[in-house]
């Protein structure tokens, strides 16, 4: 798996990887081996990873070696650890896995997990400087002495991370203990905790690794982790659970509250399915550069049948949790690695969505002004416009952002993945594709009445959609030809076009009543939830487009975001605009 994993990760199919033990007993001279480790200062990685041979004698020698064998010792790096774009290729062997599954099935739903790191070789190696004094003879850490330390609060004992979790954990989860100490060092976290550990800890070993490697994925799920700062191991775990589940005993002040200091963007979304899910990609960005927790935002799952604008927005609409769309313990994970940024702080508390936040620190970024307020923030260029320049100065807890969309982060496309369906929008998706044949067409029938209004009449126009025809709809000035098309419209236009004996997937938020003429033309496959009472249902539309997505062709309307996305997914040559005048493929913006 990981030989597999790496040549992925890698994008490098032909990278060698040769098991054969022979080659490790090779005995290498001493000129063939180079030290590589990371504690004297000197970076030798990254000259040899930008091909600069010149920045150190070692790169050099090491990247001009003739020789059948070389060998490095000790190869760390932590920028590369800091990454840590690379632990998913280090799956357990199965026999560790199955240990995993055992303490995963008897651990209840919520746990916290604390790496103790209370082991002799910390206190030596990391807290007293190389020549000082140390006594570790006692098997009670608050015992054991150095002469010098290298720094205030580099050990914690067991007694004193007691005393620092009773403090600040506020919680009735138990706890998951990861520690090479024995259990009689770690008494006082077994006296004042309800503890699980993993129970091969006791082999004589003063540390098993496989006993650690079952710690880290046990870690890995838990709700709350409890780390040393400036362990790796730790450090690697923070990645996994996130930030904002972090909190590290060894701080100074034993009363410290974990989010003190800390900063949040706030962000409030506006519009549809599409819009929605780039205004909180966007978000992500804005908090990466603000150097900002990002409240995770709250989404608008239906705009009401009474509503009196179609649009999604807090006025109009009632903001819901993020995952009644979307995955959210993915999308944190998803959103680290893809920005390469395994420290992205993200906070789901509600509390957060909640603060009163005044005017002074809100920001409508909306796109309709003709302004762009994303690329000077995006690149620190604050001087660009008055409220680039606000926003990156503003030194308030909390600022929120409103309408946070942009247009080139739609079209570049890199974040969809991000979105993975809710567990409950899953189910449905699995069971539409599996109802569906091998080879099926998708129209997106953008019919709604708030595409005709708002993007089709002039602000100040007479606009009649009493009907429930699109048909009979009037409007007194259109903003442009052919920017709406009824479901007769379509079907006239796929009639002459539409050459294939697929059948079609008809992606609308109109009635089947409307989209009767389509009904009537077509094999037509459709949601069958499309009925819920609300103008539209973004849980809907998230079915949908992942329907849509498996879609061999794609029948869809320029200029709708929700067309464009799937035209990304799909793929030009197999996407056809039906608002065209003429349906052709290979569109280009």
């Amino acid at each position: 798996y990981f030989v597999q994993c790496a040549r992925k990760k890698l994008n490098n199919p032909s990278l060698l990887v040769d098991t054969d033990s022979a080659h490790y007993n090779v005995e290498i001279d001493s000129y063939h081996t180079y030290r590589l480790q990371s504690w004297d200062g000197v970076d030798k990685f990254t000259p040899i990873l930008n091909n600069n041979n010149a920045s150190n004698e070692l790169a050099s020698r090491l990247m001009s070696d003739a020789s059948k064998y070389v060998k490095v010792n000790n190869p760390f790096h932590w920028d590369i650890a800091y990454r840590w774009s690379y632990r998913e290729c280090f799956e357990p062997s199965a026999k560790l896995q199955k240990k995993i599954d055992h303490y995963k099935s008897v651990l209840p739903a919520n746990y916290s997990c604390l790496h103790a790191r209370t082991e002799e070789d910390w206190y030596k190696l990391q807290c007293c400087k190389q020549n000082a004094e140390v006594n570790t003879t006692s098997i009670h850490p608050e015992l054991w002495t150095c002469s010098e330390f290298t720094r205030e609060r580099c050990y914690m004992t067991p007694t004193q991370i007691v005393d620092v979790l009773k403090t600040n954990l506020v919680t009735d989860s138990p706890l998951w203990i990861s520690s090479g100490s024995s259990q009689e060092a770690l008494q006082p976290i077994h006296d004042s905790f309800k503890v699980y550990s993993n129970k091969d800890n006791n082999d004589g070993a003063f540390m098993d690794y496989s006993v650690a490697e079952v710690d880290f994925a046990v870690c890995s799920g838990a709700t709350t982790f409890w780390g040393m700062l400036g362990d790796s191991f730790s450090l690697s775990l923070e990645r996994i659970i996130g930030g904002s589940k972090t909190f590290w005993y060894t701080h100074h002040d034993t009363t410290y509250d974990v989010n003190k200091g800390r900063k949040y963007l706030v962000a409030e979304l506006v519009g549809g399915l599409i819009n929605q899910a780039v205004e909180i990609w966007m978000s992500v960005l804005l908090a990466v550069k603000l150097n900002r927790t990002l409240v995770l935002p709250k989404v608008f799952k239906k705009i009401p049948s009474n509503s009196t604008e179609n649009y999604a927005k807090s006025e109009t609409s009632t903001p819901e949790p993020f995952n009644v769309l979307w995955d959210e313990e993915y999308f944190v994970q998803c959103a680290r690695k893809k920005l390469n940024n395994p420290s992205l702080l993200v906070d789901s508390d509600g509390a957060h969505y909640k603060v009163e936040i005044d005017t002074y620190h809100t920001y409508v970024l909306e796109r309709w002004d003709g302004v762009d307020h994303f690329t000077p923030i995006l690149n620190n260029n604050n001087a660009s416009n008055e409220l680039a320049s606000r926003l990156m100065s503003d030194a308030s807890k909390y600022v929120k952002v409103n309408n946070p969309f942009h247009w080139d982060i739609a079209q570049m496309w890199n974040y969809r993945e991000c979105f993975k369906p809710s567990a409950t929008l899953q189910m449905k998706i699995d069971y539409y594709k599996s109802v569906l044949p091998a080879n099926y067409s998708c129209l997106h029938a953008r019919t709604e009445e708030d595409w005709y209004t708002l993007e089709c009449c002039k602000q100040n126009a007479e606009v009649n959609t009493t009907s429930i025809h699109p048909e009979f709809w009037t409007c007194s000035e259109f903003t442009r030809e052919r920017c709406y098309m009824t479901p007769t419209q379509i079907v006239a236009v796929l009639k002459r076009n539409l050459v294939t004996d697929s059948p079609l997937w008809v992606s609308s938020g109109s009635s089947k009543e409307v989209l009767q003429p389509i009904y009537d033309s077509f094999e037509v496959y459709s949601n069958e939830d499309d009925d819920t009472g609300a103008f539209m249902d973004y849980s809907v539309a998230e079915v949908d487009f992942a329907v849509c997505s498996g879609a061999t062709t794609l029948f869809g309307m320029r200029g709708s975001s929700y067309s464009l996305s799937l035209e990304r997914i799909i793929g030009g040559g197999k996407t056809f605009w039906y608002n065209d005048g003429q349906i052709h493929s290979n569109y280009e913006e």
